[in-house]
């Protein structure tokens, strides 16, 4: 194949997209799409090497998949151990443990599984996850290892029978797209990390391959098209935002449809050929390695503003230019006997300091660090009512039991309990106290969406809070005695402006149903986890809680308070907690209080509400 530097413009952008989007520099909002660019060219490449080895009668499956490891494999090792050692000096041990436990299963090519595994909402481990990003690796691989056995039964009829081949792959890109579509209703994370759903985007870049010699474009329209095409992209990069839709979803259509029509348009720009560009193509795999590490590491240790993020893109760019021709260009380290040796050692030196973490003498250090962890297993589901009375991203809006969480008692007082998690995380204590002053609680919580009129979010949580607002206050509105919200309200899912009116608008509803209401305040939130900052400041010995405060939640809270008062705003930030008792934290993460934070909160709110 000549050289294409389309192609090397192509993974200029993605990279560039992807390392600002996870950098958060403005406008590249949308820069995740950049994984799904890499698809499509993966996809097209690869199909071109294994189509041109049964061409020519000479496809050898060891060839294959030798070249596809020397290629990937020296630069996610060195990027691997680099990480690992780093990390045994500086992390928590049970992050370390989690780091080298995430880096063999990325050695493996089996990342994507493991993060699906462990993904949910209540896991909120992925900002910190330091080989987040190594799932899209795992998912090309699993590409590789598949894609020349699928192809191979078929080999003469591919060659031969072009337009066949444009029908089989037209199928296999409609089976893999439905199923991303169902899962993505269903089982989002699935959608998302699996290779199956995420097949139709390579596989479409495959069939690219077939198109190119059937489609006959002259040179104005190529121009036209591929312009068009590159503003789309540029549109998606800008104007996509991950808090505004599920991903990978009918939206990743749009730029996957627009790369897939650059490669099979092949238009060259002259400024294509710019060895900027060009270079930022070459480093772009390594790039990708290691900005994420680095990202995660300031996230860790708080690190933030401007300066931060010029050292991101140095530090990851050097990084990169380093693995580029220390190891990529070395042809020394391109031999499968090198990189078979390479992975042992790597293997054995993960396993290595994974083991050693594992064995450090307990201390409160051990114990802040797994507050979380143990926490959740013990008594999330207590605290919320999980699958009932609160529905999670992975429940669907029938297990919502609304006879059990919305009955309402005829000789009671009647209180209801409405919102996001926030909510869900106050409803043991709202249970137990207003249970011990003989008054019935209801309950009505939901994962990532804000209790407000015409909300968004997860399919199954919109309906929650739909039903709520549309069906069972306006009947039983009378019945109802006191109505607590509350949500994530810094979370950004809506901007100030916006949520702004939707609270007046959910004021105006509540006033004109004649209901009793407070709408609780934004509690604390952090960028770590609250156990994980007491643990630094125990490894450290240093006060650091302030450097972890979530600013966006601060900001939030201090204009909501400012723009309403009252019942129709409480104000809660400033609430004295006991922080720490008796082994108890009052977070058990990063934004949500514990049973014995909420019951401290519960109390307070009772008192000047009720």
């Amino acid at each position: 194949m000549n050289f294409r530097y389309d192609i090397g413009i192509l993974r200029a952008i993605a990279v560039i997209a992807v390392v600002f989007f996870h950098f958060q520099i403005p406008y590249f909002q949308g820069g995740f799409i950049g994984v799904d660019i890499f698809f499509v060219i993966s996809g097209y490449l690869m199909t071109s090497n294994i189509l041109k080895g049964f061409h020519h009668n000479n496809f050898s499956f060891r060839t294959f998949y030798s070249k596809r490891a020397q290629r990937i494999v020296p630069a996610l090792l060195f990027m691997l151990v680099g990480i690992a050692i780093a990390s045994a000096f500086t992390l928590l041990p049970k992050d370390i443990k989690t780091i080298n436990e995430y880096a063999i299963s990325s050695l493996f090519f089996v990342s994507n599984i493991s993060y699906y595994l462990k993904s949910g909402y209540f896991d909120n481990a992925s900002q910190s996850n330091f080989l987040l990003h190594t799932w899209s690796l795992s998912v090309e691989w699993q590409f590789y290892m598949i894609y020349p056995l699928l192809l191979y039964p078929f080999r003469k009829r591919l060659i031969e029978h072009r337009y066949q081949s444009i029908i089989l792959f037209s199928f296999l890109i409609l089976f893999s797209f439905l199923g991303m579509l169902y899962f993505n209703e269903n089982d989002n994370s699935l959608a998302f990390y699996m290779f199956p759903t995420r097949a139709w985007e390579m596989l479409l870049g495959g069939l690219v391959y077939f198109l190119q010699k059937e489609i006959k474009i002259n040179t104005l329209s190529r121009g036209m098209i591929c312009s068009i095409c590159y503003l789309v992209l540029c549109y998606c990069i800008y104007a996509y935002q991950e808090k505004d839709m599920t991903w990978p979803s009918c939206y990743t259509l749009i730029p996957v449809f627009a790369t897939a029509c650059i490669i099979l348009v092949r238009w060259e720009y002259n400024l294509f050929q710019s060895s900027i560009a060009q270079f930022i193509g070459k480093i772009s795999y390594p790039w990708y390695l290691w900005h994420w590490p680095i990202f995660v590491f300031t996230y860790y240790f708080a690190l933030t503003g401007h300066g931060v993020t010029l050292i991101l893109i140095l530090s990851s760019l050097t990084l990169a230019i380093l693995s580029y021709y220390l190891i990529e260009s070395n042809r020394r380290l391109a031999s499968l006997k090198f990189v078979a040796i390479s992975a042992s050692i790597s293997l054995f030196i993960c396993v290595g300091i994974s083991y050693a973490s594992t064995h450090i003498q307990e201390s409160e250090t051990q114990y802040f660090s797994h507050y979380n962890e143990n926490y959740r297993k013990k008594f999330l589901n207590k605290q919320f009512r999980r699958g009932t009375c609160h529905i999670d991203v992975e429940h669907t809006f029938e297990q919502f039991n609304k006879k059990g969480c919305l009955f309402i008692h005829p000789n009671k007082k009647n209180i209801l309990l409405l919102g996001d998690s926030h909510a869900g995380a106050l409803a043991y204590s709202f249970k137990t106290q207003l249970q011990a002053s003989n008054i019935n609680f209801l309950q009505a919580t939901v994962s990532t969406t804000y209790p407000l009129l015409e909300t968004k979010g997860p399919k199954n949580s919109v309906k929650v809070i739909d039903y709520i607002y549309k069906t069972f206050l306006p009947k039983n509105a009378m019945h109802i005695d006191k109505v607590y919200i509350t949500g994530f309200w810094g979370s950004g899912q809506y901007d100030y402006p916006t949520l702004k009116k939707k609270m007046e608008s959910l004021i105006a509803y509540l006033k004109k149903h004649k209901l009793e209401y407070t709408i609780i305040g934004q509690t604390p939130a952090y960028t770590m986890t609250y156990g994980d900052i007491l643990a630094l400041e125990k490894k450290l010995n240093s006060k650091l809680e302030q450097k972890y405060i979530l600013k966006q939640a601060n900001d939030y809270n201090n204009a909501l308070k400012k723009d309403f008062a009252g019942n129709d705003y409480l104000n809660v930030a400033d609430y004295p907690f006991i922080k720490y008792q008796n082994r108890e934290c009052y977070m058990y993460d990063d934004d949500h209080l514990s049973i014995f934070g909420a019951d401290q909160l519960v109390r307070y709110i009772i008192s000047k509400t009720y």
